[in-house]
């Protein structure tokens, strides 16, 4: 089976959910610090019901390509979560230069109008690893705060605290 998205050329969940366990013990054991950031497109539904599929699509593979260009790190790791939600996993990252990273990309997203549909923009929840715990708990916090940043208001990152 394939191991990448057919749309973005980044990992499928598949993928992810087959390496996310061995990619954490590799951080546990090296003792790295390691933030899970979860993207998801704004009002994505309604993109693809005002300019189709196949616009929503573009839409898709243009984040895909600032998500591409932005984590370009050996050990950085890149899926499409789910249909307009990306993961990264960033090793060796503390939250608060997380937090510049993911805020940078937000903007560059912002200013990007995927073929004239109009300003994108994503929330993005973070959140970072502590000692001897599962990644299910990771993954969950980094879940809480994406729709944090969407109870905000969207467009904004969120740190779970």
């Amino acid at each position: 089976l394939s191991v990448t998205d057919d749309l973005t050329g980044l990992y499928n969940r598949r993928f992810f959910n087959n390496n996310i366990d061995p990619f954490f013990q590799t951080c546990q054991r090296n003792r790295l610090i390691f933030n899970i950031v979860i993207f998801d497109i704004d009002f994505f539904k309604q993109i693809n019901d005002k300019f189709g599929h196949p616009n929503g699509d573009k839409c898709i593979k243009e984040i895909s390509y600032i998500l591409k260009k932005n984590f370009n790190q050996s050990n950085e790791f890149i899926a499409r979560y789910g249909g307009e939600e990306f993961i990264v996993l960033m090793p060796s990252t503390d939250s608060r230069d997380a937090f510049t990273i993911a805020e940078r990309i937000r903007n560059s997203i912002e200013g990007c109008t995927c073929e004239n549909m109009g300003g994108i923009t994503v929330s993005i929840g973070l959140s970072e690893r502590v000692d001897k715990e599962i990644i299910d708990d990771v993954i969950n916090r980094a879940d809480v705060a994406l729709y944090r940043a969407k109870e905000a208001g969207r467009n904004r990152t969120v740190v779970y605290e």
